[in-house]
């Protein structure tokens, strides 16, 4: 009788803690990568409920990662949006006006401020439930039904799930376990028909 009902507090406690590592999300984003951070600010901005998952722990992508000079060098005058807002931030840090229009401008910004501006703009978002150092499971961590994706688990054991997925990794992690046909490169125009646009 003693041992039965043992057992039984043990089960209860098991059964606790696994209902404690659920979670509920509208949108989970796998990676904060430029597009996943930026994906997690938009999708709060709609009142969405988000868990961003970092396996790095740092969400930032190639921007906190060591990029010195920025990989969108010529391109200032297409940042808009939640990007532009990022830059403005970066460059009031240095006393410094973005020059968007200017295709020679670039911002020369350090990796370690460009995170801590990102950190300080997640945190502005209750909504947004940031995991780190965590991965999927890579037997059994995600579950479909048919091909929309229910529910993924983390390496520590952690059950998501959410109404939207969104792989914003780099290796396409999420895509790989949900079993996502991709492609790595760029199609032919015997594929797709295209032709190559004649320059003026």
């Amino acid at each position: 009788m003693k041992f039965g009902l043992i057992l039984i507090a043990l089960i209860s406690l098991l059964a606790c803690k696994s209902n404690d590592k659920a979670m509920q999300a509208d949108i989970c984003i796998l990676s904060g990568s430029e597009a996943g951070f930026t994906a997690a600010i938009q999708a709060a901005l709609m009142g969405k409920k988000v868990v961003l998952i970092e396996p790095t722990g740092h969400p930032g992508g190639m921007m906190v990662e060591g990029i010195v000079k920025d990989i969108r060098f010529g391109s200032g005058a297409v940042i808009s949006g939640i990007t532009r807002d990022l830059y403005f931030a970066l460059e009031e840090h240095y006393d410094r006006v973005p020059q968007f229009d200017d295709v020679n401008w670039y911002s020369p910004y350090e990796p370690k401020v460009a995170e801590q501006i990102i950190e300080e703009m997640l945190a502005e978002y209750p909504n947004i439930h940031i995991i780190r150092n965590q991965r999927i499971r890579e037997t059994d961590g995600v579950e479909k039904q048919g091909t929309v994706i229910k529910n993924i688990t983390l390496e520590n054991g952690q059950s998501i799930a959410a109404d939207i997925f969104i792989d914003a990794s780099i290796e396409g992690d999420l895509l790989h376990f949900a079993s996502v046909s991709t492609c790595s490169i760029r199609g032919g125009n015997d594929l797709y028909g295209e032709i190559k646009m004649e320059s003026r």
